[in-house]
């Protein structure tokens, strides 16, 4: 029988060539990039947080399948709920409308003073985190 995956959007060091996707996504399966939908602004410091925001853009990033472990493993990297919490989200795969999880910052972070928002966009206008 095969594992239950579940879909995960990453936007920031988790994505391919950055510095946690050899420890948390490497043996995941990569579905492809994608964007969310247009409802969340970006602050940045050594690493990314999205937080809602209406107006707001999208955010460009990749997306996996992973198991229940690797899911765990994900919530644990994120401080679920402390840091983070886990939403459902709207994303394509393959062209097709999908439902994944992605990472949004808590309350904490829109009370931390000190980030900037972070604004660089890709040709789409989807923020698009690089270090």
């Amino acid at each position: 029988m095969p594992r239950p995956t579940h879909r995960v959007f990453v936007y920031g060091t988790l994505k391919r060539g950055h510095g946690n996707h050899e420890q948390f996504l490497k043996n995941a399966y990569f579905a492809g990039e994608s964007a969310t939908p247009p409802h969340y602004q970006m602050i940045a410091a050594s690493f990314p947080v999205i937080l809602p925001a209406d107006p707001g853009k999208a955010v460009a990033g990749e997306l996996y399948h992973v198991d229940d472990a690797a899911l765990a493993r994900l919530d644990a990297l994120e401080r679920v709920p402390t840091s983070y919490h886990r939403a459902v989200i709207d994303v394509t795969e393959n062209g097709q409308p999908v439902k994944a999880y992605v990472y949004v910052g808590t309350e904490r972070w829109s009370e931390i003073e000190s980030h900037q928002p972070y604004t660089r966009c890709n040709s789409r206008g989807e923020l698009d985190w690089k270090p």
